[in-house]
């Protein structure tokens, strides 16, 4: 079951604005990572560029949100797992590139990999992405 917005936004310690909670409402509605110009394009009556811009960086600061660059270099943006915050993204996940449509989707496998990697190196945080068809377009 989705939080509301304003549940997760009070979770996360940031104040209930209505572009913050329409962001994260359509964030959630949505089946794939959205850009800032998809956002822009939808919130045009509510908010400017900057706006949009603003609070998608506060809502990735505090664990709400995550970035993924696509195959172009555009950033996308997905909700976050509930037990991510300002301190730990846990979005450790398969991003799936559509070569056909170019959405993203952030698809929950149930083992990633492990690395065992040599002594004096840490890894901060991983990603994992694939490229191909998605389910809507091998349909077509």
């Amino acid at each position: 079951m989705k939080k509301s917005a304003e549940a997760v936004l009070s979770s996360h310690g940031l104040r209930k604005t209505g572009i913050r909670m329409k962001i994260i409402d359509r964030l959630q509605e949505s089946e794939f990572a959205m850009s800032q110009p998809d956002l822009e394009q939808e919130f045009q009556k509510e908010a400017d560029r900057v706006t949009i811009y603003r609070t998608l960086y506060s809502l990735e600061e505090k664990g709400v949100i995550h970035r993924i660059i696509d195959l172009t270099g555009v950033s996308r943006y997905a909700i976050c797992e509930d037990s991510c915050d300002s301190q730990h993204h846990a979005d450790e996940h398969l991003h799936f590139h559509c070569l056909n449509c170019g959405n993203v989707y952030c698809l929950q496998v149930p083992a990633l990999p492990s690395y065992s990697l040599p002594r004096g190196y840490k890894i901060e945080s991983t990603r994992l992405s694939a490229e191909g068809t998605c389910a809507s377009c091998s349909q077509s």
